[in-house]
């Protein structure tokens, strides 16, 4: 619906609207308008007007009076722009201004572009120590006693700066001044006293390899000018990561750095994975499911079940508690306890030792006669004196070998001919300082020392590691005659109870001649 007119009420028109200007016309105005004209006045009537004051309105319906000084109605109000309100009221233009006193701040900067305070930036540069600029820095170790001609390739001049901060001996890093080829490089003024040295930062000027590159060089506060180690590294230059310009989202952006742009150069592809081949170079390999199960393994024990092994995967190899045992060179299991190894019973036989001769003293096993067996056996093949009509002895020791025992026996010795025709009757040869496993009687009983031939047979120890019972070694075997070469067959009994104490060495030897030749198997027997 259209505005109501209210035909007669009239207001005047501006002058400016007049087609007159000595005229005053008559315009209509809607109800709206005349409502709000009137509500505005009533505000205006109701107020008190008084000196200094300004009015406003502080409701759609009301008015209010609010001081105006005299700078306001004086300076501001009559002011011509915003740059001439500006001046009035001395502040900073946002797009660049200039201040003729101190900006103070709040406090320091928290976020980024904040402005810094001097606080900070001092707190910042405290401990750095800038130089002034070097023409050029050697890339390599350089005679700091003998100058070259040029420093990365910039021709020397007296006087230029070098920032030497590669040096095999890094005590004589730092900043020389060059005063001609071959003569001695002298370190810089602000670089020759070691209190100037930690925290100095420089700047390389020109050269072929490391111009426009920044160097810090540091070093612990007390140290000893060219002795203390000088640490140079550069911090700013082309072949460094640098955040302003690198672009993070690709390797591209730090394809100056060696392995990260061999890391660049791969072609991905489906389970592969990248291994270094060298310093800046890599490849792809081949990355199985079953590799991934194994590099997912939290430890070694899931490990183990990915990989199927058991128990035994732990254990060390050998013949103890708690041992996986190996076989030996010769395919066999080693020497150890067997009584615990199912399947051949508890009478386990155990090869020991072989003892073989070569023209020897006597053959001796100081090692195995031990508490680990309840038996030893020792199996003689062919055993030869070098001399004819010699006896064949065994004796024991106490203490592994150091010495043997020559009293405490009680030995019966008995021989026979295993051929009765024509031979001579058996013969009793008793000892008290050794068991004798052959006779002496070159006419009938004695050895001979035929090659190939000797004494042969199986002797038995029980108990040697006993305290309390005698140490007897029975057997027999046969031996050639020195008459004839005939076999004798010889039964041995033998005693040794000098102390009952136990015994762990046992020796065969001639009484009177060495072996020379034959083998002693010594076995062990466990009965229980």
């Amino acid at each position: 619906m259209a505005p109501t007119k209210i035909t007669h009420a009239k207001v005047l028109a501006a002058p400016e609207e007049a087609d007159n200007p000595d005229e005053v016309q008559r315009k209509d105005w809607d109800a709206d308008h005349v409502l709000a004209l009137s509500v505005a006045l009533a505000a205006f009537d109701l107020l008190s007007p008084s000196a200094g004051k300004l009015p406003y309105f502080d409701t759609p319906t009301s008015l209010a009076l609010a001081t105006l000084s005299d700078f306001a109605r004086d300076n501001v109000l009559n002011a011509a722009n915003v740059s001439a309100l500006r001046g009035l009221l001395a502040s900073l233009n946002k797009a660049g201004d200039t201040m003729t006193g101190p900006l103070v701040l709040s406090g320091d900067a928290t976020a980024a572009l904040n402005p810094v305070t001097k606080q900070q930036f001092d707190n910042a540069l405290a401990g750095l120590r800038p130089k002034a600029p070097v023409i050029a820095a050697a890339p390599g170790n350089i005679d700091i006693a003998s100058a070259p001609a040029s420093c990365d390739g910039r021709a020397g001049v007296v006087g230029d700066r070098w920032l030497l901060p590669n040096q095999t001996g890094t005590a004589q890093n730092g900043i020389y001044v060059f005063s001609a080829a071959g003569a001695p490089l002298t370190r810089a003024a602000d670089f020759n006293d070691w209190s100037e040295i930690p925290g100095s930062l420089v700047l390389v000027e020109s050269g072929d390899t490391l111009h426009d590159t920044g160097w810090f060089c540091n070093a612990d506060p007390a140290g000893t000018l060219d002795t203390t180690a000088i640490a140079c590294s550069r911090f700013y230059g082309s072949g460094l990561f640098q955040p302003s310009s690198a672009i993070l989202t690709t390797l591209a952006g730090l394809a100056s750095v060696a392995n990260l742009s061999a890391e660049a150069g791969l072609t991905g592809a489906a389970d592969k994975v990248s291994y270094f081949t060298g310093l800046g170079a890599k490849a792809l390999a081949t990355f199985t499911s079953f590799g991934r199960s194994i590099v997912a393994c939290v430890d070694a024990a899931a490990a183990f079940v990915v990989l199927g092994l058991g128990t035994a995967a732990t254990k060390d190899v050998g013949t103890g508690a708690n041992k996986v045992v190996q076989f030996d060179g010769s395919g066999k299991y080693p020497a150890g306890d067997g009584s615990q190894i199912t399947g051949i019973g508890n009478s386990g036989r155990v090869l020991l030792a072989t003892l073989t001769a070569s023209n020897s003293a006597s053959l001796a096993d100081t090692t195995h006669l031990t508490s680990a067996y309840d038996r030893y056996e020792f199996d003689l093949q062919h055993v030869v004196l070098a001399t004819d009509d010699t006896r064949l002895c065994a004796r024991f020791s106490e203490d592994a070998g150091s010495t043997w025992k020559a009293t405490g026996y009680l030995a019966g010795l008995s021989v026979a001919p295993a051929i009765t025709s024509g031979s001579a009757p058996a013969y009793a040869d008793p000892q008290t300082t050794f068991i004798a496993l052959s006779s002496v009687n070159a006419a009938s009983y004695g050895m001979s020392n035929a090659s190939g031939r000797g004494w042969s047979g199986t002797l038995t120890l029980r108990k040697p590691s006993g305290t309390t019972n005698t140490k007897t070694l029975e057997g027999s075997g046969s031996y050639p005659t020195v008459s004839s070469n005939k076999p004798i067959r010889a039964s041995v009994t033998g005693y040794y109870d000098a102390d009952q104490a136990a015994v762990n060495g046992v020796q065969f030897f001639g009484q009177s001649s060495n072996i020379a030749i034959g083998v002693i198997r010594v076995y062990g027997i466990r009965t229980s």
